[in-house]
């Protein structure tokens, strides 16, 4: 097919019909920026990479396109397998203390019917890849339908995979929000591990493969924070328009990086490792053709999806006032979140009685709470709720309300939950630490 262009009208800016672009494209943009001086340059950009010459079996498909495919196809794979990974997470479970391993039981916000909701996140994902629009928005509502369901299923590599598709759709409101995601991601991340002095105690020696010691290493300090920083630097470079190249660039090996870290060095927490596959993916995918200010583009957005841009980039901070979930504000292996544990102790053993508390250091996985009083009684267990739990290869979302109801559910009478927050506003207002025994005289939930 052939495009042929007749001079119609006076002569172009500075020259003659004969001097006219000879390429469609070139002459589109050239009349859309005479006749719209005041049309956004994403706008300009998009109308390019939309003409492009008609190709064998279809027209090619533009840039765009092809970034927005691959974004999506990323983000359904490794919601898929993540699904896959966590497959007991959701189904229908309920706690069975008389099993050699029991499960952590669903902790249900709504009392809605329990049903396994594993084959309807996957059917939506089929949808995404063959009717975007509609298959993003079913699955949304599937996610949401299965955390009101169960809470320990609100993972934030499950919700950010999905505003990940959300990113894939050609509505630029829907770009800007998965492109505050990230930037909000990497920044907070950082913020959470550069602040906590848990990062520097546990986390930092448990990534190291070392046990940690009476004193933070020097050392872990210095990888700690150069780590953090990095994460920062992502976030920083995400603004700024003429260094979000590097950007692109910088985040695909430090995410491949943390997956081989934790699927090969530590082979430990299996279900984020497609997560970080993604963002690898999407720094590509998001922030390299990324060209107009962030501000810009909240400007020329609707008022909703200002009010969202607004929320996913500050509604972290309200974690240190206890307005807003950890797992919903990026923290992830900070350490700086609640924790919790579940101490079993014989009836003959009177708690009362018990002689004063002594604290020992935590690390990830180690079961040991941070005031082990109850945990040294006689023939006292202990059940950690703030690691993965066995089975469902997640950890219990750190919050104290969702402690409590698996409390509920788990303990036997006489049991003792004890929950300890590092966080300041929680030691201002006095539940930094706190102790709720199961009367003797109760029932177990069912």
């Amino acid at each position: 097919m052939e495009f042929r262009l007749q001079a119609v009208g006076p002569p172009l800016q500075g020259g003659t019909p004969t001097e006219r672009p000879s390429s469609k494209v070139d002459w589109y943009i050239h009349r859309v920026g005479r006749s719209t001086p005041r049309m956004p340059s994403e706008a300009l950009i998009a109308a390019k990479s939309q003409l492009k010459e008609p190709s064998w079996c279809g027209a090619a498909l533009p840039w765009a396109v092809w970034n927005s495919l691959i974004l999506r196809m990323a983000a359904v794979a490794a919601q898929a397998a993540t699904i896959w990974i966590t497959w007991p997470l959701w189904q229908a479970r309920h706690y069975d203390p008389a099993q050699l391993w029991p499960q952590t039981p669903n902790l249900p916000a709504l009392p809605l019917p329990q049903f396994d909701v594993a084959p309807w996140l996957l059917g939506s994902l089929v949808l995404v890849l063959f009717v975007p629009r509609w298959g993003v928005f079913l699955h949304g509502i599937a996610l949401v339908w299965a955390i009101l369901l169960d809470q320990i299923r609100m993972q934030p590599e499950c919700i950010s995979l999905w505003v990940l598709m959300l990113g894939s759709l050609e509505a630029p409101g829907c770009k800007l929000l998965a492109r505050s995601h990230l930037i909000a991601l990497w920044f907070f991340a950082g913020i959470h591990k550069l602040i906590s002095p848990g990062y520097y105690e546990a986390v930092v020696p448990f990534m190291l493969g070392r046990a940690p010691g009476a004193t933070v290493a020097t050392g872990d300090v210095i990888w700690g924070a150069l780590g953090a920083l990095f994460e920062i630097s992502l976030a920083v470079l995400a603004i700024v328009p003429w260094t979000r190249r590097a950007c692109a660039v910088l985040s695909v090996p430090f995410h491949l990086a943390v997956l081989c870290w934790l699927a090969f060095r530590l082979q430990w927490n299996y279900s984020v490792c497609p997560w970080n596959a993604a963002i690898a993916v999407a720094g590509f995918a998001l922030i390299w053709p990324w060209r107009t200010t962030l501000l810009a583009d909240w400007r020329e957005a609707s008022r909703p999806i200002k009010a969202l841009v607004a929320f996913v980039l500050f509604s972290p901070l309200l974690f240190y006032v206890a307005l807003c979930d950890p797992f919903l504000s990026y923290c992830v292996y900070s350490e700086n979140a609640p924790l919790a544990w579940i101490v079993q102790i014989p009836a003959d053993v009177k708690a009362a009685n018990r002689p004063g508390a002594a604290r020992v250091d935590h690390e990830p996985d180690s079961g040991a709470p941070a005031d082990t009083t109850l945990a040294l009684l006689p023939g006292a267990k202990v059940i950690e709720l703030s690691t993965l739990q066995p089975g469902l290869e997640v950890a219990i979302p750190p919050e104290h309300r969702l402690f409590e109801a698996c409390f509920e559910q788990m303990a036997q009478p006489g049991d003792t939950l004890i929950i300890e927050d590092p966080r300041l506003w929680a030691r201002l207002l006095g539940f930094s630490h706190r102790e709720i025994t199961k009367p003797r005289d109760s029932t177990v939930v069912p």
